[in-house]
């Protein structure tokens, strides 16, 4: 045992001296060190799927800053912006897909998609929240709770089996009895010879004594707003938009000792249609040079200008109330836009503090879209939202339940 312990310190001793001379064995180091160099270069070195990943990502990167920079600029300034802002979760979608690519290749792109990712995480609430703080007790027997629904119902008439359009004015009843709101605010509200407005009232039942209406008087197309209400209404107005079907309706419903101020909105229309849909969906643009999406993109510019107006309107009006208000309605537009934002300035948003999920409301566009709101102030406590889906209307309703504080 002695004998080689002598051995090996007398090799280490021989290979100190080799190293001070230069020799053989500070050469074997060096091809060691200088081998071990290129297998790190290599396992850092980019491919071409690489290469096209990164452009990809630089791409997806700056599609996610303008998408969320469309809150900030009004439409009326460069409308093109808020159509960037449709594709939001489109975006962080593919963003998230460009950090899973670079974790696994474990390359240094992947600070990329992580600065990406964490900026704009904060806004994901607005389209979507985990099922983590859900409480499922019978909110419903909580009688210090006021039920608040909003229903775009397309003017009371949904497809038929056999084709065009037939009414579901008793479908929509039944959409308000199983709900039951204490407070109900209808948009597209079609009053008309096949649709009478004292019709559908006459089905909801005797419990909403309360009422204000601005129904249109465009014949068998007269849109207009509605409001029902359990509680006692104590005064109301309304604002029209020049030049279009929409306006806001106003009421000030008392509610015990306290009094609210309920908008019901309805904004302007995207005007985009089932057909260009079916355009989008089955890539019909690759095959016209894309015409067909200029077209889409001018026609919700368009519209984007005209909606800008009307939220500034909507917002004035909600400053000059006296009371706390709730605001109803179909905005057309969603949480990334710059409507949204100046509308919700001060508010709360009832899905934001209840909902659960992927929140949308419009039925079409492969129910991507939130579009219908009911939005409140500080004063009340959201503790209860829904959006169920029904076949009656191209919208789902939204019905939130409130508690003043």
């Amino acid at each position: 045992m002695a004998r080689e312990l002598t051995y090996f310190d007398a090799e280490r001793r021989n290979n100190r001296r080799r190293r001070r001379r230069g020799g053989a064995g500070r050469m074997v180091f060096a091809v060691k060190d200088h081998s071990r160099r290129e297998r790190v270069v290599e396992r850092r070195r980019f491919s071409f799927v690489d290469w096209v990943a990164m452009v990809f990502s630089v791409g997806v990167a700056v599609g996610m800053v303008l998408s969320w920079a469309a809150r900030w600029v009004s439409p009326a300034v460069y409308g093109f912006m808020s159509v960037m802002g449709l594709l939001v979760p489109v975006f962080f979608v593919l963003n998230f897909l460009c950090l899973l690519y670079w974790v696994i290749r474990w390359r240094s792109g992947v600070w990329l998609p992580l600065v990406i990712f964490f900026v704009g995480v904060w806004g994901v609430g607005l389209f979507f929240r985990p099922d983590l703080t859900r409480d499922y007790g019978d909110v419903g027997a909580d009688r210090s709770l006021v039920g608040v629904m909003s229903y775009n119902v397309r003017g009371m008439m949904s497809s038929s089996p056999g084709g065009g359009m037939r009414s579901s004015m008793r479908e929509v009843a039944g959409v308000v009895d199983s709900l039951r709101p204490d407070v109900l605010c209808v948009q597209e509200f079609q009053a008309t010879s096949r649709n009478p407005a004292g019709r559908f009232e006459g089905m909801i039942g005797a419990a909403y004594h309360y009422k204000v209406k601005r129904l249109g008087d465009g014949g068998e197309y007269g849109w207009g707003n509605a409001i029902y209400s359990k509680f006692p209404i104590a005064g109301s107005g309304h604002l029209d938009f020049e030049g279009t079907n929409n306006s806001i309706l106003w009421a000030d419903v008392a509610v015990g000792r306290d009094t609210v101020r309920v908008f019901c909105v309805h904004l302007q229309t995207t005007s985009i249609k089932s057909g260009d849909e079916e355009y989008l969906a089955g890539a019909e643009f690759v095959e016209d040079d894309g015409e067909g999406v200029r077209r889409i993109v001018g026609k919700l510019s368009r519209n984007y200008v005209i909606r800008a107006g009307q939220a500034e309107a909507l917002a004035g009006a909600i400053a000059a109330s006296p009371y706390g208000v709730v605001v109803c309605g179909d905005f057309n537009d969603t949480p990334s836009s710059w409507v949204y934002r100046v509308v919700s300035r001060g508010l709360r948003d009832g899905f934001r503090e209840a909902g659960q999920g992927f929140g949308y409301s419009y039925r079409g566009f492969y129910g991507l879209l939130r579009i219908d709101y009911v939005l409140h102030s500080p004063v009340f406590e959201c503790v209860d939202y829904g959006s169920p889906s029904f076949d009656y209307s191209d919208h789902n309703p939204v019905f939130v339940r409130l508690r003043l504080r």
